[in-house]
């Protein structure tokens, strides 16, 4: 790695003192300051060149990997105010003008567009130059972010292709379809479900809604209960702030349904809007002008406001784990031409398990509620089934995929066979539910400590309703005398369909 830096740190007075002098004390500044941190042996930053023009100082520094050239920089400011403190003069601030950034990275990357700079590849070598960075930027580690950026990007060129880590770890003996249709048509055909104008969205009618309230109560009284959860209420409304805190905005920001409010609640704004309408327009390109940018991301994961509540918080170890549900309405998630039927929905319902606690707790309390979740799927709904390790998903949600390493399974996939999409191994089998540990990776994004600084974790786990009802749907029909016993007695009788005369 080379990077160099045009810098300048501008003083409040103008430097007159011999030349000699300055010269030397950039000497010192060479063989001491810069040289603290970097490893024996390796390369330490340098200032190459120096000048002073009026009440500024102009250098050239050149760096590898070990104290970058924009550290040293800030390292340089802070020693030349204390040697300038005696002439009363002090540093108003520093800037780069000129930061040059030339990086090896292991995979080729095919094109590369960064904020703020400007780039090339040449081979597996990028270089980029960023210009004006002012101190703040510098403080904030802007050029380190970027380097990491490139890092990212090399690594994600080397999955370009692949599919999400998937393996397989369990499944059940194969059962007995009742059914064999889709039945997205099938529930249409009876009146039980509307397509809505929308995309992705569906109207539910009174005899699939108590099915799909039956599946969610046989959920909750057989996981939520039994390992004593208690239920919250989180808001779907979520700040950008927190996305950037969860990662989504790194990599799911293209499956993200965004709110922007309007930009005052004043109805004179909003008059001529009014006006269009009462003609019978819409005219959506004035509303645009009417609202904010987008200061929020419509729910997306469900479990984010759980983070956020202990958001630089401390917490102690003897109160953990805390085991929240939510259930108190719909995720959003943008699938565009991916919307297929019931399964795959724009508009979708979960029931939402967040938990924290120490690390094994959280490992522990996740497994639990795949054994629980199992023992609804096998001997209750009398479901096929699979489990499958799959990306942990805090690298789902920021766009990487990683393989499994270390003691144990971050993220299992409970699926069910799908008998309308074709034979059990062409991988026609539907996701229904999905079981996260985090580590600290939550932990230390929002923030959250231990009181006597022991380790800490978090784990989520999402029960997609709509998904439970199509897989229990696909496999075991609609005649409800057919149906395993429990559920067959926990629905009852059906409320009668919608007639529409025509």
């Amino acid at each position: 790695m080379k990077i160099e830096v045009d810098g300048r740190i501008v003083l409040s007075d103008i430097l007159d003192m011999p030349e000699n002098e300055v010269r030397e004390f950039f000497r010192e500044i060479n063989n001491t300051v810069l040289k603290k941190g970097v490893p024996k042996g390796a390369i330490a930053p340098e200032i190459n060149s120096f000048s002073v023009d009026g009440n500024e100082i102009k250098v050239n520094i050149i760096s590898d990997r070990h104290v970058r050239a924009p550290n040293a920089l800030l390292r340089i400011k802070k020693a030349i105010g204390k040697f300038l403190s005696k002439y009363k003069i002090g540093v108003r601030k520093v800037v780069i003008d000129r930061c040059y950034v030339e990086i090896e990275v292991d995979n080729s990357i095919d094109r590369l567009k960064l904020p703020y700079a400007t780039c090339k590849i040449e081979s597996n070598t990028v270089k980029f130059v960023v210009e004006n960075i002012e101190e703040q930027k510098i403080e904030d580690g802007l050029i380190d972010k970027l380097i990491n950026l490139v890092k990212e990007k090399s690594l994600q060129s080397k999955y370009k292709g692949k599919t999400e880590f998937w393996k397989l770890e369990k499944k059940s003996n194969e059962k007995k379809m009742l059914f064999d249709e889709n039945p997205t048509k099938k529930a249409l055909e009876l009146g039980w479900i509307s397509e809505f104008p929308s995309i992705g969205q569906w109207i539910f009618t009174p005899p699939i809604t108590k099915i799909f309230r039956t599946i969610e109560k046989m959920i909750i009284e057989n996981i939520a209960v039994k390992h004593g959860f208690q239920e919250a209420i989180y808001p779907k409304l979520i700040p950008l702030e927190i996305y950037a805190k969860t990662g989504h905005l790194k990599g799911s920001a293209h499956e993200m349904y965004f709110a922007e409010p309007p930009i005052k609640r004043d109805s004179e704004i909003f008059e001529e809007f009014y006006d269009y309408v009462r003609l019978g327009e819409i005219p959506k390109d004035m509303l645009r002008e009417k609202l904010k940018p987008p200061l929020y991301g419509v729910c997306y994961a469900q479990c984010e406001p759980f983070y956020q509540l202990f958001s630089g918080k401390i917490v102690k170890l003897e109160d953990l784990p805390l085991k929240f549900f939510d259930r108190s309405g719909p995720s959003f998630r943008w699938e565009s031409g991916g919307v297929r039927g019931l399964e795959r929905v724009n508009e979708f319902h979960r029931i939402e398990f967040t938990y924290i606690g120490a690390p094994q707790d959280v490992v522990e309390i996740r497994d639990a509620l795949l054994k629980s979740a199992i023992e609804i799927v096998d001997k209750k709904l009398d479901l096929e089934w699979r489990v499958a390790q799959a990306t942990p998903v805090y690298l789902a949600h920021e766009g990487r995929v990683s393989e499994e390493k270390g003691d144990f399974v971050h993220s299992y996939d409970l699926e069910v066979y799908l008998p309308f999409r074709g034979g059990r191994e062409e991988s026609n089998w539907l996701e229904i539910t999905s079981f996260h540990v985090h580590e600290d990776h939550y932990v230390r994004s929002f923030k959250i400590k231990e009181v006597k600084k022991r380790d800490i974790w978090t784990g989520c786990t999402g029960f997609g309703l709509e998904r439970w009802l199509v897989g229990f749907l696909a496999e075991k029909g609609f005649e409800i005398e057919k149906w395993p016993e429990e559920i067959k007695n926990m629905v009852g009788e059906l409320p009668k369909p919608v007639n529409f005369v025509k």
